[in-house]
């Protein structure tokens, strides 16, 4: 009886570890999504001409249904910020994964995404996020981190151009059954890491 009382949230904190991973980006940290997530915040400049502000975070790694299939996706999500007097355009390219581990090997695998465009009117602010599905075989707690290549430019064609690195983020598991914090079986309280 008491196995049990322990091994099923155990269990069920692993479930939730194996669904979904979370990331941070490792510079210019200063900001936040809407939901929590740590974002990076740049300055979007090129030379005398600055167009606004950019801040960036991660909705992290999670399997979702496509096609018939269950493939692990990566999300992302930009704020963009234009103060010009013209359009500008953000090209999202895919992130390279780090610290990969498939069939027992640890290296680098590419999304199988393509390139993600969006624009910004002048004046205005908006908030852009891109799922990129990762290639087969690639789970969540395979992501050790991620690097996203990213730029910004404007109708003339000056850019600012940007790699965003991303580490594993520890965050407490957020399986349905706990929450964030909370009491366990017989008041002993716990806090579920995924890593």
């Amino acid at each position: 009886m008491h196995t049990r009382t322990w091994l099923l949230p155990l269990l069920l904190t692993l479930a939730s570890c194996n669904t979904a991973t979370y990331f941070r980006p490792t510079e210019k940290v200063s900001a936040e999504s809407e939901d929590g997530f740590p974002a990076a915040e740049y300055e979007l400049a090129d030379g005398p001409t600055r167009w606004g502000e950019l801040r960036l975070w991660s909705g992290g790694a999670e399997v979702r249904e496509m096609e018939g299939e269950e493939r692990t996706v990566l999300i992302v999500g930009f704020e963009v910020e234009n103060t010009s007097d013209a359009a500008i355009h953000l090209e999202v390219e895919r992130p390279t994964l780090d610290g990969v581990f498939v069939t027992g090997t640890e290296g680098e695998a590419e999304s199988a995404a393509p390139p993600s465009r969006a624009s910004v009117e002048a004046d205005t602010v908006q908030v852009f996020q891109f799922v990129f599905p990762l290639l087969s075989g690639v789970r969540p707690k395979d992501i050790g981190g991620f690097r996203l290549p990213w730029s910004v430019r404007d109708e003339a064609g000056a850019s600012y151009r940007q790699f965003t690195n991303f580490v594993r983020l520890w965050v407490p598991s957020a399986s349905p059954y706990y929450g964030y914090y909370g009491y366990g079986y017989y008041g002993f309280r716990y806090r579920a890491y995924c890593w």
